[in-house]
């Protein structure tokens, strides 16, 4: 007899880079591209996470670079900044090794969990 219970589509991974890309050639706007690997040497490249918008369901939304007022720190309120506190560091350095969990969005490629 086969005895098998459904497996998750979520995935623990570590936190190997992390990096801010132009969106374009002269436009101001960056994008945050995550790198990270699985325990199994899976490596996904991840530049969007999952949320729970204002009605409570989970949506993708992108991690922009978002500065505060001084142009100088990181805006807390921003995707990166919640991504930060949810890990208790202040720093995107501070990312390098962190482990975090990863879900594929409708198109497969994967997204962090906030």
């Amino acid at each position: 007899m086969l005895n098998l219970s459904i497996g998750s589509n979520q995935k623990k991974v570590t936190i190997v880079n992390v990096e801010a890309r132009p969106v374009k050639d002269g436009n101001p706007n960056e994008r945050i591209f995550i790198s990270t690997k699985s325990d199994d040497g899976a490596e996904y490249k991840c530049n969007e996470v999952w949320v729970k918008d204002y009605q409570g369901n989970l949506v993708v939304k992108s991690l922009w670079l978002n500065y505060d007022d001084t142009k100088e720190k990181l805006l807390a309120t921003s995707l990166l900044g919640q991504l930060l506190s949810l890990l208790n560091i202040d720093n995107t350095n501070d990312l390098v090794g962190k482990e975090v969990t990863v879900k594929p969005k409708d198109n497969g490629f994967m997204a962090i969990c906030l």
